[in-house]
């Protein structure tokens, strides 16, 4: 493990080589290279090594000596990325004594994550404790007031001496604080010879407290759907993976209001000082305030310890770094992080060229409706096949490489309240988001506020037809273009998380997927633009689907229409006038007119959107 890491270290940073010219400091400008190249190999890393591909875009999970191999040599980098999840151990919060927060604090301290962190070997980013993972901005780690890295069982003890739990003299094991014996079941699903040592390490750090404890091996599937309905058990380890970068989950992972709903709190955790951060972490109106309520409720859990962080994980992803510079270090799970391919560029030469990656498979599907909807926690194959989705089709912003949002089609955004604009309702909050200008489709169509309107419409009313990428928008109440350039969407309550309902949506043609003579809400699971060629394949990515066989490589070649490209004279800035309308009843369209040369006399529709009321709705004649 030792020669691994310093072989890493050793190469981590490429040599530096003459340039023709400077990347802009636009993390949008680009891409510099005129084609990507995906194969689906078997031998990546001597196919890295020979050359034959400048990344390995399918990360590794568990070949160390593949890695060591590669890391002896000086061309070849590294991407050590965090896995946004953890291995834990789950801690049943409402059975004596577990529910004695002590308790539970004294087992973090006798428990040797350094120890852990060390023996496995993707592990390349140490010890952790909080429960948000590293891989996420809001966590907290450095603001903790300790950590439980390492082994401190005299601490332990005394935490335990403290509270009443005495030692049996006959037995050496302690009693509980009522003076009855007790002893700790931890359940797992370990497969193989013998259990890992995150498991042994539990065991043993329990017994060096003077507590009987045990393992038990089990059908994880079945427990687990048990414990989420608040049935009888100890401790067990888990492999909780969070979705995205937000960390709404908490309110819900450990709300004491939770702890007797299926599915909820598994923990059982209740805690009052928790819960009194809840309101704000979930409708705080500003960074600032979830960003309060997001680290004092990670302070509180970890001075509670309803999981115990046992160990981190991560992917590495290896590149070439002789011909091709510029990778962007990202949380993305791939080497080929999207950002990678928009700013990575020839060492030496002029601009463009191809780069080559290696994957474990090639996509079976470009629909990344289904695509999304199939995705596993734990992606083994085809892990990097969610990075691709960016490279293909534009957001109103970017998730950047260090998680916080990149203007794309959207220069910029106004967020009001009925406190800032009284032609809010009181209690919704409305953003209204200036768009680039000079926005195409790849056919040529120009990429308007119309389009972006469409997208929520389409993911509301696919959903009737099972889409789940229309979930989540429950609040949204309107969405409505007031010029080519405007969009605005409004809440039905105030919350910072708004934001991410909307900023990151991939935003599709109206005009290609409309429910007339289009693809059509119903043919949401259907359509594949390379699969099934019934619909042009139009997009205004950086990139474009040049070449595709099954099975064998794909080929995306830069977009000559992005509105970042070199060539495209971007235009940051926007002329579009918005006019203030007022909302209508609940499950109307209203019909807002266009003031100024933009309108010329044209309609735009508003979408007021209802939980209860499916609106057919028409444009105007």
């Amino acid at each position: 493990m030792l020669l691994l890491l310093v072989l890493l270290v050793q190469t981590a940073a490429p040599s530096v080589r003459a340039q023709t010219s400077e990347p802009s400091s636009d993390l949008n400008t680009g891409p510099y290279i005129d084609s990507v190249i995906y194969e689906e190999t078997r031998y990546r890393s001597d196919e890295l090594l020979s050359g034959e591909i400048d990344i390995i875009g399918s990360l590794f999970y568990s070949i160390a000596y593949e890695l060591v191999e590669l890391a002896s040599d000086p061309d070849i980098s590294f991407a050590a990325i965090p896995r946004n999840g953890y291995r834990s151990i789950q801690i049943n919060c409402a059975k004596y004594p577990l529910n004695i927060s002590g308790f539970r604090r004294a087992f973090a301290f006798a428990y040797n994550k350094t120890l852990v962190a060390e023996d496995v070997w993707n592990s390349l980013f140490g010890p952790h404790d909080s429960l948000v993972p590293m891989a996420s901005s809001w966590c907290a780690e450095d603001q903790l007031p300790w950590d439980y890295y390492d082994a401190q069982p005299e601490l332990g003890n005394s935490i335990l001496d403290s509270l009443g739990f005495s030692i049996n003299p006959e037995t050496g094991y302690r009693l509980t604080p009522n003076g009855t014996e007790f002893e700790v079941c931890i359940e797992t699903a370990y497969y193989g010879v013998e259990p890992s040592l995150a498991l042994t390490t539990a065991v043993e750090s329990l017994e060096s407290l003077h507590v009987k404890a045990y393992l038990k091996v089990v059908d994880i599937v079945v427990r687990l759907e048990e414990i989420a309905d608040h049935q009888d058990y100890d401790m067990i380890l888990t492999y909780p993976v969070f979705e995205n970068d937000g960390v709404q989950w908490l309110a819900d992972e450990y709300f004491s209001d939770n702890a007797n709903v299926s599915g909820r709190n598994p923990s059982n955790f209740m805690n009052a000082s928790f819960d009194s951060w809840r309101n704000q972490l979930l409708f705080g109106a500003t960074y600032d305030d979830v960003l309060e309520a997001s680290n004092a409720m990670q302070r509180i859990l970890h001075e509670n310890v309803p999981r115990l962080v046992v160990s981190t994980s991560g992917f590495v992803g290896a590149y070439r770094n002789d011909v091709f510079e510029g990778h962007v270090d990202g949380l993305s799970q791939s080497a080929s992080d999207p950002w990678t391919l928009r700013k990575i560029r020839r060492v030496e030469g002029p601009l463009g060229g191809t780069v080559t990656v290696g994957v474990d498979v090639v996509p079976s599907t470009f629909n990344f409706f289904v695509a999304e909807a199939s995705q596993t926690p734990l992606p083994y194959t085809g892990s990097w096949l969610p990075a691709l989705w960016p490279d293909l089709w534009p957001s109103l912003f970017a998730l950047g490489p260090n998680h916080h949002p990149v203007p794309y089609l959207a220069t910029d955004v106004l967020i009001e309240t009925h406190n800032e604009n009284s032609a809010v309702p009181l209690g919704h909050e409305r953003f209204t988001l200036n768009l680039i200008e000079n926005a195409s489709w790849s056919d040529g169509t120009p990429l308007t506020g119309q389009d972006v309107v469409f997208t929520f419409v389409y993911l509301i009313e696919s959903s009737y037809y099972g889409n789940p990428a229309g979930a989540g928008l429950d609040e949204l109440v309107s969405v409505y273009s007031p010029s080519p350039e405007t969009v605005v969407f409004e809440f039905s309550t105030e919350s910072y998380w708004h934001f991410d309902t909307f900023a990151y949506t991939r935003v599709i043609p109206c005009h290609i997927f409309n429910d007339e003579d289009g693809i059509g809400y119903a043919g949401w699971e259907t359509w594949d633009p390379v699969f099934k060629g019934s619909h042009p394949h139009v997009t205004c990515g950086p990139f474009l689907v040049e070449s595709f066989t099954d099975g064998v490589s794909l080929e995306l070649a830069a977009n000559p229409s992005f509105p970042f490209s070199l060539t495209s004279g971007t235009s940051t800035t926007s002329t579009g006038s918005t006019t203030t309308s007022t909302t209508g009843d609940e499950g109307s369209i209203l019909l807002v007119g266009l003031g100024g040369a933009a309108g010329l006399g044209a309609v735009v529709v508003v979408y007021i959107f209802t939980k209860y009321i499916r609106v057919q709705r028409r444009s105007r004649p």
